[in-house]
């Protein structure tokens, strides 16, 4: 995976998956990145509790260095899992992508379910990445079959 950004557009976004750890890596764990202001932000939904950085419940804000990488990998500090990247748009002041960080960073806060995980049937990262893409259809851009907690409602 190249590093962010792929180019120079002020908005950018980016959705990514990786296998889930463990027993159950036949499933897929997905985050969202972007970038405005040349700053790069991560976020995703995992099943512990953020208390050390406070920001929303399950939703962690920027807890990897690096934005494209997958989940480390079980008992292996170092390694992660490899990453996908699902899509991606970007562009200036007046794009979607725009509008997109506008949305994620306003209505983040007020996400339904960043108090509760579950890891089947959800809520878990796959209700978060879900809900933010639902907002934006135009997109194209879907979660794969394997991604549990999709239809979480």
């Amino acid at each position: 995976m190249k590093s962010l950004p792929i180019n120079n557009d002020p908005y950018q976004v980016y959705f990514f998956t990786c296998p889930i750890r463990g027993p159950f890596s036949f499933a897929v764990h997905p985050w969202v990145v972007f970038i405005k202001n040349n700053k790069v932000t991560r976020l995703e939904v995992l099943a512990i509790k953020n208390e050390k950085y406070q920001f929303y419940g399950y939703i962690h804000k920027n807890l990897y260095n690096n934005p494209t990488k997958g989940l480390r990998k079980l008992f292996k500090k170092n390694e992660f899992l490899k990453s996908t990247l699902l899509g991606s748009i970007s562009g200036n002041k007046n794009s979607t992508a725009k509008h997109l960080i506008d949305f994620i960073e306003e209505m983040t806060p007020f996400y339904p379910h960043q108090e509760n995980y579950v890891l089947y049937p959800g809520p878990n990262s796959n209700t978060y990445i879900a809900w933010i893409l639902q907002k934006f259809p135009e997109l194209k851009i879907k979660l794969p079959w394997n991604a549990f907690g999709k239809n979480f409602k």
